[in-house]
């Protein structure tokens, strides 16, 4: 990997390559969003003014729980260094941080909008790996996501000297973020396909928590992460709990939409669709 994380600099402006993905992977859910909000009969300003506050919070809480859950001496060198605990374009970015922080924007945009909760949440739910998958690519770039050192072909040396997130510029590496990228590609093909047969609300945004949790409990092995307990690494125990929380939830759902006598829901979600209704999943 012989490129510079830094593409060019404009006075003392720099555009990294991580800033553009990023940017890049938000443009990228916009026909997505469109062609939602046109199917579930949701108002697009509704959407995209939604969107919008779920992109800054997003990136503020990825980056907050990238800072909090690093190891010791990380997080002693950010409160020395409290100008750089947002410093985003240097890399460093928990997805979890960032899927924690849309739930809860989610859920405070829809009580104050009195918008559908678990209808925004379903389409949360398909555009996440799509950012998530361009983000992997400004990693790649980086070197800030790594797997132990290797000499498979395709392990990846970070050649070009700027480069001072990777851990060396001699050792090939295995491209853990390249792996998050394809295992992203994956899942929201996975979800994309779903997203008309899962007819109870809010199951969609649950299966994509169970679904990327287990994706990432299983790459972990393959990164170079420091064990913080169970010979597991801090993202894995995080992605346990969350799989676990995930199926009371799956639960709850399931009884709110069978029953009878619960109370009615948002016309948004129970949106009529051109396609013919499937037994609930």
């Amino acid at each position: 990997m012989p490129l510079d994380p830094v593409i060019f600099k404009i006075g003392g402006l720099a555009v990294h390559w991580y800033g553009l993905f990023i940017a890049l992977g938000i443009l990228a859910n916009v026909p997505l969003a469109r062609r939602e909000c046109a199917r579930k009969g949701i108002s697009e300003d509704l959407v995209f003014n939604l969107a919008v506050w779920c992109v800054v919070f997003g990136v503020i809480g990825g980056r907050l729980y990238y800072v909090v859950q690093g190891d010791q001496g990380g997080l002693v060198y950010y409160l020395q260094h409290p100008g750089e605990i947002l410093a985003t374009w240097e890399g460093g970015m928990a997805f979890y941080g960032m899927v924690f922080a849309v739930f809860l924007t989610v859920l405070v945009y829809s009580w104050l909008k009195n918008a559908p909760f678990w209808a925004l949440l379903d389409m949360a739910a398909v555009f996440l790996p799509v950012g998530q998958a361009f983000g992997r690519l400004g990693n790649l770039v980086n070197g800030d996501i790594v797997g132990f050192p290797s000499n498979l072909p395709w392990a990846i040396v970070y050649s070009n000297p700027n480069n001072t997130l990777a851990p060396d510029h001699v050792t090939a590496y295995q491209p853990a973020s390249l792996y998050e990228l394809l295992f992203s590609v994956a899942l929201f093909g996975v979800l994309w396909c779903l997203r008309k047969r899962v007819t109870v609300p809010g199951m969609l945004f649950a299966l994509y928590a169970f679904l990327y949790s287990a994706g990432q409990f299983g790459i972990f092995y393959l990164r170079a992460n420091p064990m913080v307990a169970l010979d597991l690494r801090q993202a894995q125990i995080t992605a346990l709990a969350v799989m676990l929380a995930t199926l009371p939830l799956m639960a709850y759902l399931l009884r709110r939409a069978s029953d009878p006598g619960s109370p009615a829901r948002p016309a948004a979600d129970n949106e009529p669709t051109r396609e013919p209704e499937t037994a609930p999943v």
